[in-house]
């Protein structure tokens, strides 16, 4: 081979690696995009995730601060209610009746119970 046919391949080879190599280039440029697009996607699906999540966090907030507040009016006016029963009961009299006067006013639910109870007592003896 002549020296020119020599540098001619040579020539030809330095070209074909050269190609080879922007190529690879390329393609690491390429994977490079892909793999920082992927972080960045990832990156906004937690920015997303993260700003659902405080979202969700100030409803449950604002939901149990409802529920506290509607307990506390319920726990007030049970309370308002006792005082008040309360109150009645020792404005009232009291006074004891006798079993005559109860069994007067018995309705026949109350006497079928009665009778019952009755039944099972002397069962047990």
């Amino acid at each position: 081979m002549c020296i020119r046919d020599r540098l001619t391949t040579a020539i030809a080879n330095l070209e074909r690696k050269t190609r080879e190599l922007q190529n690879n280039l390329n393609e690491q440029a390429d994977q490079a995009n892909y793999y920082k697009s992927i972080s960045e996607q990832k990156a906004l699906r937690s920015q997303s995730l993260e700003l659902q999540l405080e979202g969700e966090k100030a409803v449950c907030q604002e939901k149990y601060e409802v529920e506290i507040l509607s307990l506390k009016k319920a726990l007030k006016a049970a309370q308002d209610t006792g005082s008040r029963v309360l109150k009645d009961l020792h404005a009232k009299e009291i006074t004891t009746v006798s079993y005559t006067h109860l069994r007067a006013h018995e309705t026949s639910l109350h006497l079928v119970c009665r009778l019952l109870l009755e039944k099972k007592k002397k069962k047990k003896k």
